[in-house]
């Protein structure tokens, strides 16, 4: 959780300019099936606070789920490679793509 605690203060610091009229593609948080209750959570997080930003056009996971196709929706959850994730952000259309992963470390976050 303090992971996406971190990324939400850098992105409510970041300049405004810095993200002029950019459109991102959030993708589910890569979480182990014990963790994908939290993983779907913090994805959902992610997504709401990055809404917030009117310098932001925001895609979700919701909006992945209806533009691309099942196929599609396969190979992106198992996409954790750079060259996987600019094609799937070429195909959407998109600046850039926020993913991330979750585990534990003891009772830790991370």
């Amino acid at each position: 959780m303090k992971s996406a605690l971190g990324f939400l203060v850098v992105l409510a610091a970041t300049p405004l300019a810095a993200f002029a009229e950019t459109k991102i593609a959030v993708v589910p948080v890569g979480a182990s099936e014990s963790d994908q209750q939290m993983g779907v959570l913090i994805t959902d997080i992610i997504t709401t606070e990055a809404g917030k930003r009117t310098d932001l056009k925001v895609i979700g996971s919701n909006e992945l789920k209806n533009l691309v196709s099942f196929e599609q929706q396969k190979a992106l959850a198992g996409c954790s490679a750079d060259s996987c994730l600019a094609e799937v952000g070429a195909a959407l259309g998109v600046d850039a793509i926020l993913s991330g992963s979750l585990g534990k470390l003891g009772e830790t976050y991370v």
